[in-house]
């Protein structure tokens, strides 16, 4: 595996997101970056788990998408993920498989004309980046479970009494959100009217009570409080 040597120790491509710090994320993409331009010509498995776990790290590391970081992050094609992506999936391979080949398998299954579909295939005509979006967390994180040991906790998940997430919080594998970070993080996802929604919404809140009110003008800073909360000066006060 590519390695990248830091302060605070050993980064190999190879490692769970959750085993390396967030303030750290940005080398181990640096790192599965080099390591993808050396493998992905004659081996892309990993490439399935590094687009999964892009998806908690895009907004964080200031990429607007999975997609963006993909293609700028990774350097590499997007859309081309998307179909090597989509072939791991069907494939599932245990042993090494050529970018190209899963490439030409994903094809076929999202029904790319030129693809050749083979039986039953061919019905789907979607030609985006959305496929990109990773679905194997929860797998990935009960085999890890599995394999520290943890049972009562893997147990909790597949009843649905835990969540994968929630567990994996719970153990340190994975840092819990803030208010403030979830928040950017679906900030990301509005399109431009949620956005201007937002902010007009913000603009109208005293930025230290959390109180409705009139903002005059400007940006909250908090000192405003005073006025909304103590002696009311400025109207709309709820």
């Amino acid at each position: 595996m590519a390695r990248l040597t830091i302060d605070s120790g050993e980064i190999t491509a190879d490692q769970y997101l959750e085993e390396v710090p967030p303030e750290n994320w940005r080398e181990l993409m640096q790192v599965r970056r080099s390591f993808l331009r050396t493998h992905l010509p004659y081996d892309c498995r990993e490439l399935l788990r590094f687009v999964e776990e892009a998806e908690e790290m895009y907004v964080p590391l200031g990429f607007e998408s999975v997609e963006d970081m993909v293609r700028r992050g990774l350097e590499l094609e997007p859309e081309q993920v998307a179909w090597a992506v989509e072939g791991l999936k069907r494939l599932k391979p245990n042993e090494p498989i050529p970018y190209l080949r899963a490439q030409e398998l994903g094809k076929r299954e999202i029904g790319i004309e030129g693809g050749k579909p083979g039986p039953g295939r061919g019905h789907k005509t979607v030609r985006n980046t959305r496929r990109l979006r990773g679905d194997g967390s929860v797998e990935r994180t009960l085999a890890r479970l599995d394999r520290d040991g943890h049972d009562e906790l893997a147990a909790k998940v597949r009843s649905g009494e835990m969540s994968a997430n929630a567990a994996a919080e719970l153990l340190g594998w994975r840092k819990k959100l803030t208010s403030l970070e979830l928040i950017q993080k679906l900030w990301a996802k509005l399109d431009k009217d949620e956005r201007k929604a937002h902010l007009d919404w913000t603009l109208n809140q005293c930025a230290t009570c959390g109180r409705k009110g009139t903002w005059a003008g400007g940006v909250p800073d908090g000192t405003w409080c005073d006025a909304c909360c103590e002696d009311g000066a400025r109207s709309g006060v709820d």
